[in-house]
């Protein structure tokens, strides 16, 4: 100690930085989540975006406000990570701008870990100094398991379902909109008697053409069916309108069902 001064050996320490900027969104949200209105199995999500501050550090799944998956945006070599996991404040880093100032993120939900039915989806991106921006907030249905003519989400004007006699069929486009060039994925169930190993077809029609089959698909042991086709001769913007139908079969006792109507647009 010297006259008229202290000396104070600092041997760790932790600086609060000011960071008022919030991640911002960069371009559109795109991917089976975002562009679905009944979603199952596991969705993705795939958006870009930036950070002036300190830099993106991870992104966040909710479906009605519960988390439901969470994961680090760009490790940034490991330079974006908590230096001290073992106490509940997940915002300490080496540096002050510790994570990359942009990434390209890809976000999923297994929708096996929530009930089917209708459910607020968020999309959320935060910083490394705790600061979140919601770039994606909908509505979905989720339908893993259908069951024709319930009442609910499920039967709701994107997830009908029709009932004749003691047998129902459900049908389900993945997406409203799509460019030509890509797919689109078909699916549903045949509940009821003898729903299982079943002949399904889904069929198209543009305004008022003749109904095509698309694609034919037998149902699973569960009455389960799906199936794609890629469009690739639509070379304007163009309207065409799918249903599912029971095809006529030796060993089904009950009349041939035929679904409501699909709309989707296609691009070139």
């Amino acid at each position: 100690m010297a006259a008229g001064s202290v000396f104070v050996r600092i041997f760790g320490g932790k600086l609060q930085l000011h960071d008022p900027s919030d991640p911002q969104l960069v371009g559109q949200v795109s991917g089976a989540l975002a562009e679905s209105g009944v979603i199952s199995g596991t969705v993705d999500a795939t958006f870009s975006a930036a950070d002036t501050g300190s830099g993106l550090y991870r992104t966040r799944v909710l479906v009605d406000d519960q988390q439901i998956s969470l994961h680090v945006a760009d490790p940034n070599g490991g330079r974006c990570a908590d230096v001290n996991d073992q106490n509940t404040d997940a915002y300490e880093f080496g540096s002050a701008a510790p994570c990359k100032p942009s990434a390209a993120v890809t976000a999923s939900l297994d929708t096996a870990a929530v009930a089917d039915g209708s459910h607020r989806v968020k999309i959320q991106v935060e910083d490394a100094s705790g600061n979140t921006t919601t770039v994606f907030n909908r509505l979905l249905t989720v339908l893993n398991h259908p069951l024709p003519g319930s009442t609910g989400a499920v039967t709701a004007p994107t997830a009908q379902s029709l009932n004749q006699g003691r047998s129902g069929l459900a049908f389900f486009v993945s997406r409203k909109r799509i460019k030509n060039g890509q797919a689109l994925r078909y699916f549903g169930t045949l509940s009821g008697v003898g729903h299982a190993r079943r002949f399904v077809d889904v069929q198209v029609r543009k305004s008022k053409s003749r109904w095509q089959v698309v694609c034919s698909v037998q149902t699973d042991a569960n009455g389960r069916y799906a199936c794609r086709h890629r469009f690739k001769r639509t070379f304007r913007k163009t309207r065409y309108v799918f249903r599912a139908r029971v095809r006529a079969q030796s060993g089904f006792s009950t009349e041939t069902l035929v679904t409501g109507r699909r709309s989707v647009t296609v691009r070139p």
